[in-house]
């Protein structure tokens, strides 16, 4: 059995329990193969010149192990929550706005819990203005900092790089909850993966004026190598078990959560 895997965009596996392929002399006629297909097809590049190929022999506990490893669920040590633009004067006109303010609530309330490290984002704060009370009153509380931004892509903003380098420190998925989807989410998500690191889309907790840029938003997402799923994924994800004293804390903010839910319907 033999299969290739991207991790992230920036390193190709090869993934065999075939002996032959696992030695030395048969990863370099593989290599060759894969030359001589595209070299029929498009003009001649050097593959290790792209990306690292790493060739992970199945046979072997060590290689076995370290695939595994790769699929490892998130931890809280190892993200960062990033509340982006939720401006009372644009919140105003986003599709479902009472509900993705909720759980941006929900999500920082978690965060914070868990330990999980949070940063904030402003569109052009002069001319938008502040976020919406919820929001706004959460990050005065928990003091969360916040950098204002012109650019659509938190992190084509060089500030917003070294706040959140400086808050977070070294982490490797960072989950996005904000406005718009299809815009500043998008973007910010693009930059990341661009940075290496891994945007988790918390898809409750972000929306867009027109449901339609919404969900194209998200699919583009997923498309790119976001992680797409609702706050209840991520949150539990994060908490890992049960019947840890963070899970005791974070229950109730659920159950409230779920609560207004269904009043709404």
């Amino acid at each position: 059995m033999c299969n290739w895997q991207i991790q992230s965009h920036s390193s190709l596996f090869l993934v065999t329990d075939d002996d032959k392929l696992a030695s030395e002399e048969g990863m370099m006629l593989l290599i060759a193969a894969i030359m001589k297909s595209i070299c029929e097809k498009t003009a001649c590049w050097l593959i290790e010149a792209v990306v690292p190929i790493h060739f992970i022999d199945l046979n072997h506990e060590e290689d076995r192990k370290r695939d595994m490893e790769r699929k490892i669920l998130v931890t809280p040590g190892e993200c960062c929550l990033h509340i982006i633009d939720p401006h009372s004067s644009l919140m105003n006109h986003i599709d479902g706005a009472e509900k993705v303010v909720r759980v941006m609530q929900l999500m920082i309330e978690c965060a914070k819990i868990l330990g999980v490290p949070i940063v904030a984002s402003t569109q052009y704060k002069k001319g938008l203005g502040p976020y919406v009370e919820q929001v706004q009153n959460l990050v005065d509380t928990y003091d969360i900092p916040c950098q204002d931004k012109l650019e659509f892509s938190a992190y084509k903003n060089g500030d917003t790089v070294d706040m959140m380098k400086r808050v977070a420190g070294d982490v490797s998925t960072v989950i996005l909850t904000g406005v718009e989807t299809h815009i500043c989410i998008y973007q910010s998500a693009a930059a990341l993966l661009e940075m290496g690191l891994q945007p988790w889309i918390v898809a409750d907790g972000v929306s867009s004026r027109k449901r339609e840029s919404h969900i194209l938003g998200l699919q583009r997402l997923q498309a790119l190598g976001a992680v797409v799923g609702p706050a209840e994924m991520i949150i539990y994800e994060l908490l890992g078990k049960a019947g840890t004293p963070q899970f005791k804390q974070i229950l109730p903010h659920i159950i409230s959560f779920d609560k207004k839910e269904q009043s709404d319907k």
